[in-house]
Formats: C-alpha cells, sequence, structure tokens
C-alpha cells in the first residue's frame, strides 16, 4: 500500500486495500516467498530463505541497500530507491550540521536505531535529512532516539507510511497534518507523547493511526472527519476541547482491536448511550475500556461481532456492563475487581452501602441486559483475583448453554450457588490460592453438568469437604485436588467410577481414605509432593495396583524410589519424575517389568548419573529433559 503498489479494483467497498494486500501477501506465503515463523512468547512472524535474499539482492541490485556499519554513504549512487540504515552514519559526528546525504530519490527509508542511543538525533540533522528526500513514500524512525520531528515533515507530500514508534517524542509538529496522502500513523509506545497535533481531522487518506501504548491524554476534536480509518487502536475520550466519544459513530469502517479510554470524560452519558451507532462496528474483533464507570451502551447488541472481553484491574467501577446481549461473545474474562459483590437478588430500590471503607460493586440484571437468552454463544468464562465476590444467583433466562469452561480464581468470599443449568460444562477450575473459601461454589444439583470431564481444586486452604454427589459426575475423567489441608474424607457414595485421572498432594494421598477398589478405571495418578521432607517414596500398598501411569513430581528432599512401592504396581507402563533435585537412585531393580516408558525431567541428579546409563537400557523408552 505504501508503495502504491496494492490498487483498489474499485469493485464492493468490503473488498478494499487491506484485503487485497493480504491476499497478495498469502499468495506470497503460498509460494514460500515468506515463511512463517513463532517466537518462544508464541507471536508470529514473517522470514525469507536465504535463497530468497539472495535473488531480491541480484534483481534488486544498486536500487536497494542494508547499512549497519561504516561504509560510506558517499559511495552510493543517486537511483537507491530503498534505503535501511543506522542514523550516524549519515552524517559526520564532528559536524552534525553539514548532511551529506546525496541519495535524493528514495522512496523507502528505515531507520535501524542510533549506536549511542544516549545522545538524540540532533533536529538540524533531521531537518536537512528531510527536505533531500521530498519523494518517500515510506519513512520509518522506529526505535530512534529522538525527542521531536522537524516542520520540514510537512514537504514530504507524497509519504503514505510514517512510523514513530518506540521513540522518545514529545510532540508532533502541526506541519505533519498537510500529509494528505498518508494512510498509516505509527506512534506505539510513544510514552512521552500526550498530544496530536489539532490539525488531525485534515489527514484525509489515513487508514491506520496506531497509538497503542502512547502517553495521550485526549484525542484532538473533529476525528469523526477521518472516515477511512480502518484500524484506529485507541481512542482518549477528551474533555470540553477535545474529542468526543460521539465521533466514533462516523468512523463506521473500523476493525480490528479497538481501545476506549477515559470514558470518565463522557458528560452527557444519555446522548451518548442513545447513539447505538456509537460503536456499531461490525468488524471489531477485540475491545477494551478504561473507565471509573461502564456506560449502557457498552453491551450494545450491535457489537454483534465481538467474540471476546477481558476486564481487567477495574478497581473503582461500580457495575459491570450487560455483556449479556453480546450474541458472539465466546471468551469473557473478569479480573482484578477487588471490591465485587455478585449479588443478582437485590431487592428493587435497595440500595448496598460501601463496606469497610470500598466501594462496592453491585452487578444486578444490567449484567445480563435485555437479551432473551443471554449469554448465549459463551464458551470460556473467568473470574480472578475478586476478593469481594461473595454470591452468584443466575439470572432465570441465563442458561449458558454453550459454556465449556469456568475459572474462578482468588475469590475467597465465594461461597454461594453456580448457575444451575450448565448442560455444556466440561471444565471447572477453582483456585483460591490459600486465601481461601469455606467450600467450593455449590451446585444445586451435579446432574445439572452432565458433560463436566474436568475438575481441579487448588489451594483452598479453609475447605473442609468435596462437593456432594459427585459419584453423579457420570462423564468425569479428570479430578485435580491440591492444597486442601482440611480435606478427610470423601462425599458420601465416593467418587464417580469413571474417573480415569487423579492428581494429589502427598498430602491428599496420605490423609484420605480413597477406596481404590471403587475406581476400576483410575489408570493416571500424578503425586506432587513440594516440600515434603519424605526421602523415600512410594510406601508399600499406598497406590492402587492398576494404574499404568505414575508422575511423582516436586519432592524437594526425595533421595531414592521404594523398590517394594514399585513393585507392586504390576500394571505400570509410564513413569515420570519431575522437578526431584536431590533424587539420585531409581532402586531400578524394583521397576516392575511391564514398564516400557521412563519420563525424567529436572532431575539433575538422576540425569547425571543414568543418562547412558545399561542400568536403566531394559526400559524400550527412556528421556531426559
Amino acid at each position: 500500500m505504501a508503495e502504491n503498489l496494492v490498487k483498489h479494483s474499485g469493485g464492493s467497498r468490503s473488498r478494499g486495500m487491506e484485503e487485497l494486500g493480504n491476499e497478495y501477501f498469502d499468495d506470497l506465503v503460498s509460494f514460500s516467498f515468506f515463511q512463517p515463523k513463532t517466537t518462544h512468547w508464541n507471536t508470529s512472524y514473517f522470514i525469507m530463505h536465504d535463497l530468497v535474499i539472495d535473488l531480491d539482492r541480484a534483481v534488486s541490485g544498486k536500487y536497494s541497500c542494508l547499512l549497519e556499519h561504516n561504509e560510506d554513504i558517499d559511495k552510493f549512487e543517486k537511483k537507491i530507491r530503498h534505503l535501511g540504515c543506522v542514523m550516524e552514519l549519515l552524517y559526520h559526528n564532528d559536524e552534525k550540521s553539514s548532511f551529506n546525504f546525496e541519495a535524493t530519490h528514495l522512496r523507502t527509508f528505515l531507520s535501524l536505531g542510533e549506536v549511542d542511543q544516549r545522545v538524540p538525533i540532533p533536529l538540524e540533522v533531521l531537518h536537512n535529512f528531510l527536505l533531500k528526500l521530498k519523494g518517500l513514500r515510506v519513512l520509518s524512525f522506529r526505535y530512534s532516539h529522538m525527542l521531536e520531528l522537524p516542520d520540514s515533515i510537512g514537504k514530504l507530500k507524497y509519504l503514505h507510511y510514517l512510523d514513530l514508534s518506540y521513540t522518545n517524542i514529545v510532540k508532533l509538529p502541526e506541519s505533519i497534518t498537510v500529509l494528505y496522502n498518508l494512510q498509516t500513523l505509527k506512534l506505539e509506545k510513544c510514552f512521552e507523547l500526550q498530544t496530536l497535533p489539532e490539525g488531525m481531522h485534515h489527514l484525509i487518506s489515513l487508514r491506520h493511526l496506531i497509538i497503542r501504548g502512547a502517553g495521550l491524554v485526549e484525542m484532538p476534536s473533529q476525528m469523526s472527519k477521518l472516515t477511512k480509518l480502518q484500524i484506529l487502536t485507541t481512542f482518549v475520550v477528551g474533555k470540553e476541547s477535545g474529542a468526543k466519544i460521539e465521533e466514533l459513530a462516523e468512523l463506521a469502517d473500523l476493525r480490528g482491536e479497538l481501545s476506549i479510554e477515559k470514558l470518565e470524560n463522557v458528560v452527557n452519558i444519555t446522548r451518548a448511550s442513545n447513539q447505538a451507532s456509537v460503536l456499531y462496528k461490525k468488524q471489531l474483533e477485540k475491545f477494551s475500556l478504561e473507565c471509573t464507570k461502564f456506560p449502557n451502551w457498552v453491551g450494545n447488541d450491535s457489537f454483534s461481532n465481538i467474540v471476546q472481553v477481558k476486564l481487567d484491574e477495574c478497581q473503582r467501577c461500580s457495575n459491570l456492563p450487560p455483556l449479556g446481549q453480546l450474541a458472539s461473545l465466546k471468551h469473557l474474562d473478569i479480573s482484578g475487581f477487588n471490591s465485587v459483590v455478585l449479588d443478582y437478588c437485590v431487592p428493587h430500590g435497595i440500595s448496598m452501602e460501601p463496606h469497610n471503607s470500598c466501594q462496592v460493586v453491585m452487578v444486578g440484571a444490567e449484567f445480563y441486559g435485555n437479551s432473551k437468552e443471554p449469554f448465549s454463544s459463551l464458551e470460556t468464562l473467568i473470574f480472578s483475583y475478586m476478593s469481594s465476590w461473595e454470591e452468584w444467583e443466575s439470572k432465570d433466562s441465563a442458561k449458558y448453554r454453550n459454556l465449556k469452561t469456568l475459572k474462578i480464581r482468588l475469590c475467597p468470599k465465594l461461597i454461594g450457588n453456580l448457575p444451575p443449568f450448565l448442560p455444556s460444562l466440561t471444565e471447572i477450575k477453582i483456585d483460591a490460592h490459600w486465601q481461601g473459601a469455606l467450600t467450593i461454589p455449590r451446585l444445586p444439583c451435579w446432574t445439572c453438568c452432565p458433560k463436566l470431564t474436568y475438575l481441579e481444586i487448588m489451594d483452598c486452604f479453609k475447605m473442609k469437604w468435596l462437593p456432594v454427589r459427585m459419584a453423579s459426575l457420570l462423564s468425569l475423567k479428570y479430578l485435580s485436588i491440591y492444597g486442601c489441608p482440611l480435606i478427610e474424607t470423601l462425599p458420601e457414595g465416593g467418587l464417580p467410577i469413571c474417573l480415569s485421572t487423579l492428581k494429589i498432594s502427598y498430602h491428599e494421598l496420605l490423609r484420605i481414605n480413597w477406596n481404590w477398589q471403587t475406581l476400576p478405571h483410575l489408570k493416571h495418578v500424578e503425586i506432587e509432593g513440594d516440600k515434603e521432607d519424605l526421602e523415600s517414596f512410594p510406601e508399600e500398598r499406598l497406590l492402587p495396583t492398576t494404574i499404568t501411569s505414575l508422575g511423582i513430581v516436586r519432592f524437594s528432599k526425595l533421595k531414592c524410589l521404594s523398590k517394594n512401592g514399585l513393585t507392586q504396581l504390576t500394571s505400570l507402563q509410564t513413569l515420570e519424575i519431575r522437578s526431584c533435585p536431590e533424587l539420585d537412585t531409581l532402586s531400578e531393580e524394583g521397576f516392575p517389568t511391564s514398564l516400557s516408558s521412563l519420563n525424567i525431567i529436572d532431575c539433575p541428579l538422576l540425569e547425571k548419573k543414568y543418562y547412558c546409563s545399561s542400568k536403566i537400557s531394559h526400559i524400550p523408552d527412556v528421556t531426559f529433559d
């Protein structure tokens, strides 16, 4: 787009330059011109194969180059079109005002930063540099140490793409607003940048405004005139002189992600709420808000394509928006409401007063909104870090018929009922993180979760009993209990006969009578030791003899495996030993003959002693990691 290589066909408006450009790029990927890669942080990027790079250099010849060292720029011909280099190579250190750059026909310039990040690029150098590059289409100073941009930026009348991300720039010159061909402006992580130019609305060709993580106080007024905007990552609501939230109504083509900040600056909330078109953005996929109180229109049903919502660290908010109205919402994560009391049955006209000097967040019918079947598409629901939440009583029509995963973490006061009808629920995770509720939230009847296959209960320090009638969970395959020291018995009727995987701590293993004979399908057991002083494990007749897989995890003082305890496990096929730093003896003669796989992870003494050792060579599959 920036090089004007993507031509709009002039057909349907739904097929814009972005879509065409994506198709071109996908075609190049399919031809292996670009190859996808993933980092350790699961972020994706693309590379070019070395052979393709060689081909590119052969074809582009003298029209593009990359300067990272002390090449003499004067030797490069004036016909260079595309250049990436370290800025310091473009001027003499002893004569910063004397600019010797002669490649005046550049179309692309990418700054690779500076060698000395302590000294910002001199403004005069930038000024002279830009005056010589009036034909630029692409200009990037990303990661450069610069405090301001010279007025001469306004001379680049053909500029389509400008990237100032990760710079220390404090303000943008007003002259930037005459760049009538500018399509993309990136200001990501410009923490020092507090305002945009007043004349931003003159950038009539602007399609992408990336200001995620900038330090903006407010947006300038008349942003509504930027009607070609496709991507606007952040909209900061202004006060008297700044942009009003109603201006979003005119930006009909916004897509991707949008974060609205400083909603508390909305003075006339009634006027904003009545304008449903403010957020009538069919192509929005990710939406976030920063405010002290959610306006009524946040859950408007015009958000028809929103599939994921996360509300995080809204500690000053006193209500939740009517998210139940979002018909396509699949994933909802609510975190950091540290004063929340979820109470859906407060009588009309009764208000709850703050307690313990904290403002209480009340969640009533407004959470569900006016939908006949709220949360009809919701699949994942996560509540975390809600220290005052005490009760959850669901609206009758909120059946959560598609909810598959429910996670509740660090909600220590929650003792009420879960919603009464969860027909699709397959996974529940409860983690009190040692703050501990007296019990986990109650289900009126376990039969309301006929598909529940996974139940995890962690660090409920004050919990005294497991849920009643667990035996009725006929689909439950996986049960994990850890950090619940007050639990001493199984519920009446025991555990589901279908249980196949059990993960528990050593404390739970010893304290509870598990009645192994009632669990004929139990095949996989994992025992976590944490800070136990135990030096030998497992004890004789401690584990069920029918299991095929055993995990021994985080026994910090464990020194050897018990020969007698292992010998009795006559069906054992897989043994995994993980994070046992002092374990140095396997008692390999005690391994059952059925053992076919031994996995040793993060056990340095074992790896040192047994790696390539003949003592365990009879085991077909041995791995160390």
